[in-house]
C-alpha cells in the first residue's frame, strides 16, 4: 500500500526564505533561506504535501532541519488555500546539544503555473524545549520533478 502511494505521488524541489520575528515585541530574529524536497499526494479537492528542508541564517549563523505537512484545498485550477504544520530544529554551528525545537502552524496560498508553485505563508511557532513564540512569514517556490 505505501509503495502505491509513493508511486502515485509527485516529487518536487523547494527553495524559499522566511523571516523569524519574536512575539510579542516584533524582534527580528533572522532570515533563513532554505532548500528541500517534498512529496505531493494529489487528491480530488485536497492535496497533501510532506516536505523536508535544511535552512540557514547567515546573519545569526544558525541552521536547522524543517519537517512540514501541508493540506492544500483547491479554490480553482490555479489557486489553493493551505494549512501548514511544521516542526523545526535550530542550532548554532555544530552544537547539537544546544539545539532548539519549535512546532507551528498557519495559513498560506499556493499559486500554480504548470510545474511551478509559489506559496506565500505565515505561521506561528512555539518553542518545544525553549520558551517563546515567533511569527514566521515566508515564501516557498516548488518545481515538480
Amino acid at each position: 500500500m505505501l509503495l502505491g502511494v509513493i508511486v502515485a505521488g509527485t516529487l518536487a524541489a523547494n527553495a524559499g526564505a522566511l523571516e523569524v520575528v519574536g512575539v510579542p515585541g516584533g524582534t527580528h530574529v533572522g532570515v533563513y533561506p532554505y532548500l528541500g524536497g517534498s512529496l505531493i499526494l494529489p487528491g480530488e479537492r485536497v492535496t497533501l504535501v510532506t516536505g523536508l528542508a535544511v535552512e540557514w541564517s547567515p546573519e545569526s549563523d544558525r541552521w536547522g532541519l524543517v519537517a512540514t505537512f501541508t493540506a492544500d484545498v483547491a479554490l480553482s485550477p490555479r489557486l489553493g488555500l493551505d494549512l501548514n504544520l511544521a516542526v523545526i530544529h535550530d542550532q548554532a554551528g555544530g552544537e547539537r546539544g544546544g539545539a532548539a525545537f519549535f512546532a507551528g502552524a498557519g495559513p498560506g496560498l499556493s499559486i500554480f503555473a504548470g510545474r511551478w508553485t509559489v506559496s506565500p505563508f505565515v505561521s506561528l511557532f512555539h518553542g518545544l524545549n525553549v520558551s517563546g513564540w515567533s511569527l514566521v512569514p515566508g515564501v516557498n517556490v516548488a518545481v515538480g520533478l
